[in-house]
């Protein structure tokens, strides 16, 4: 799957090419070098398919050059990934996204969930175990620090549905949660409100095959191996109760993946086939334009790793192409060739 619900098979993007693609070419209008830049130092994650361990480290902006961190470093045991401590951290091993880790920058830890699954400010990031794991089934929340991890009450398995709750988000008003179980993800988008424990239904229309939310909206797009959806079409649902989900984008003949938000809160978006590979940014219903395109035969169509990071210089994506670097103005700069995951922003 996709974006936030099982990006295993982005990681797996890190596979070669059957035949030798081309470069991902920035569109003309947004082409650009780095120059004159901030100095600092952007944390990525890194996984060597197929291996099962997984680590990061710094890539040095403008430069491009990587730094490997050792404390970056996740071993897998008993079913989590973890950290080297003190105190050791845990996520799930396999379950989330593979090849992810998180860079808290506040508390200079690396967490072992992907960015989107931490704290907004750092702190705390939550984690999702499915009804393998007994008593311990739910959605957990951790604090960094001390390494103490809840069980948040009534998270766990959904009675009478065969289901259990998965991460989504875990954003300033909440963790936003996804369902998946017996026959696969179910339809829906759910908020777990954690001063109260409450878990609402906030997007009852959402599918939750790679969803992500942003700009107060559920985004999510259409692909031939996911759910019913058409292919080549993103949508967007209000988190409005009765609110409608509502065709955003179209891009036919290609699958689309929702990467994330820019630093205007445009949406990024990857549509691909197994031979095209296009990144664009979508302003509105009306206005989208495409950033870059690369061509080839892709034994892993979807080229681009979900997920993104914001800061002073801009917005941060990376993949198999490498890292970018989306600045404030449009220009979209190639910041280091090597395969890579953001794991937060540049420092």
């Amino acid at each position: 799957m996709r974006g936030i619900v099982g990006a295993a098979l982005l990681a797996a993007g890190l596979a070669a090419c059957s035949n030798a693609p081309s470069a991902l070419a920035p569109s003309p209008s947004v082409l650009a070098t780095p120059t004159n830049a901030v100095l600092c130092r952007l944390p990525v994650s890194t996984w060597n398919y197929p291996n099962t361990e997984v680590g990061g480290g710094f890539v040095d902006y403008p430069g491009g050059a990587f730094t490997p961190e050792p404390t970056a470093t996740m071993t897998s045991s008993a079913g989590f990934d973890q950290s080297l401590g003190p105190p050791v951290l845990k996520g799930p091993s396999g379950i989330s996204d593979q090849g992810s880790v998180a860079y808290d920058t506040a508390q200079r830890r690396w967490l072992p969930v992907p960015m989107e699954w931490m704290a907004p400010g750092g702190g705390r990031y939550a984690y999702s175990l499915p009804n393998a794991f007994g008593a311990a089934t739910g959605i957990h929340v951790v604090d960094v620090v001390t390494g103490a991890d809840v069980l948040v009450p009534g998270s766990g398995t959904v009675v009478g549905d065969q289901a259990n709750y998965t991460m989504g988000a875990f954003q300033e008003d909440g963790i936003y949660l996804t369902r998946f179980g017996l026959g696969g993800p179910r339809q829906g988008l759910w908020r777990l409100d954690l001063s109260t424990g409450r878990i609402t239904l906030v997007g009852a229309g959402v599918l939750s095959y790679g969803v992500r939310v942003g700009g107060g909206a559920a985004w999510w797009g259409g692909a031939d191996n996911g759910p019913p959806a058409a292919p080549g079409t993103l949508y967007r649902e209000s988190l409005t109760p009765g609110a409608p989900a509502t065709a955003w984008f179209t891009r036919t003949g290609l699958n689309l993946n929702v990467l994330g938000f820019d630093a205007a809160g445009q949406v990024l978006v990857e549509a691909y086939s197994t031979n095209t590979v296009e990144l664009w940014q979508v302003s509105s219903q009306t206005t989208a334009t495409r950033l870059a395109s690369s061509t080839g035969t892709y034994d892993v169509p979807s080229k681009f790793y979900g997920g993104v990071a914001v800061d002073a210089n801009g917005t941060w994506l990376g993949g198999s192409f490498g890292i970018f670097l989306l600045k404030p103005g449009g220009a979209l700069v190639s910041v280091s060739p090597t395969a890579e995951r953001v794991a937060g922003p540049c420092t």
